[in-house]
């Protein structure tokens, strides 16, 4: 609780009064720290990646867990810039690895994952264009919070499970980052670009995959719901094949299948600026 407390109050000051994107990232490290120490949200293996199943050593879990919680609270962030976009991806994540634990009978994640999905839902109702409120620092980092706490727990609960287990997955860490793949695959693109623009990974651009739906000339709603619905595919992609593609297959697919598809619709807005330009 002292966690969504301290990013609730982040947020809600950077919402009121903009804070540099250090101060930000210092109050995340401390929400999450929190996390990892006090709460075992932690990731204790690497779970097939590189081939190793065992215990990593106490300090590499640590950190792999506290830049994990990071990596996906701010993706959240980023990935909120147009109306109904963040919200609706965190429903749709929530929601579903909220049915995974409804399933396993894990009901405390499962009830905070529901209990997100219908906080959002009744905030969409207003966020859809033409929107009234907005999400904001407050929302965005609460909700990527919440889905950061989801993913480490499935995965790491998935593979306690019996190998017998119906709802037992293979390839867990493909698994999740499947399911988290818009907003996790946008924040790594744009914080690369952003470096090798010599350019500080938290400088502002349009350089976001939903920009690039903007500038296509696509509406806040349609460029939303093309999002959530690659996302979905994306979803269905990984509960497909978990169990039939080796795990560094899935994750090279799920990379490849990502940058294919910035790659093409970079080059199509650009050809479009070109051609009306």
């Amino acid at each position: 609780m002292c966690a969504y407390i301290i990013l609730f109050l982040i947020g809600a000051k950077d919402d009121l009064s903009p804070m540099s994107p250090y101060a930000k990232m210092a109050g995340q490290v401390l929400a999450a720290t929190i996390l990892v120490f006090k709460s075992n949200i932690q990731l204790t293996s690497l779970y097939g990646i590189f081939g190793q199943v065992g215990p990593l050593p106490i300090w590499l879990a640590l950190t792999l867990s506290l830049l994990t919680i990071l990596a996906i609270i701010n993706a959240f962030n980023l990935i909120d810039g147009i109306d109904g976009l963040a919200g609706s991806l965190g429903a749709l994540i929530a929601a579903t690895l909220g049915c995974w634990f409804f399933l396993t009978d894990h009901y405390e994640y499962a009830i905070m994952a529901f209990a997100t999905v219908g906080a959002i839902l009744a905030f969409l109702r207003y966020n859809f264009t033409p929107a009234k409120i907005f999400m904001g620092d407050t929302g965005s980092l609460l909700i990527g919070m919440v889905c950061a706490v989801l993913a480490i727990q499935f995965i790491d609960i998935n593979y306690q499970l019996e190998v017998s287990h119906p709802f037992k997955f293979d390839n867990t860490p493909a698994v999740a980052i499947g399911i988290l793949i818009l907003p996790l695959y946008d924040t790594v693109r744009v914080f690369i670009t952003r470096l090798l623009r010599g350019h500080s990974p938290f400088h502002a651009d349009r350089r976001h995959i939903h920009h690039l739906l903007i500038d296509y000339g696509m509406s806040h709603m349609r460029a939303t719901a093309t999002l959530v619905f690659i996302n979905m595919l994306f979803i269905c992609f990984v509960f497909s094949f978990h169990n039939v593609l080796e795990l560094h297959v899935m994750l090279l697919i799920l990379m490849s299948a990502a940058t294919t598809m910035t790659y093409m619709l970079h080059k199509t807005v650009v050809k479009a600026s070109h051609h009306f330009g």
